[in-house]
C-alpha cells in the first residue's frame, strides 16, 4: 500500500503558479497548459514519494 501525504498549496504558491500560467498563456497557450500540467504532476508525485525531492 502506498502512503499518500497531503499536499497543501499556500496562497503565495498558488498565486505564483497562476502568474506563470497567465504569463505563458500570452506567449503560447499550449506551453502554458504543458508547464502547469508538469508542475501539478510533479506535485502529485511528491505526495506518494516525498523523499524524491529532498533538499540537502
Amino acid at each position: 500500500m502506498v502512503t499518500k501525504f497531503p499536499i497543501r498549496w499556500d496562497t503565495h504558491a498558488f498565486l505564483e503558479l497562476q502568474s506563470i500560467a497567465d504569463y505563458l498563456q500570452v506567449i503560447s497557450p499550449q506551453a502554458s497548459k504543458k508547464v502547469v500540467s508538469s508542475i501539478l504532476k510533479a506535485t502529485k508525485l511528491i505526495a506518494t514519494k516525498p523523499r524524491m525531492y529532498l533538499i540537502d
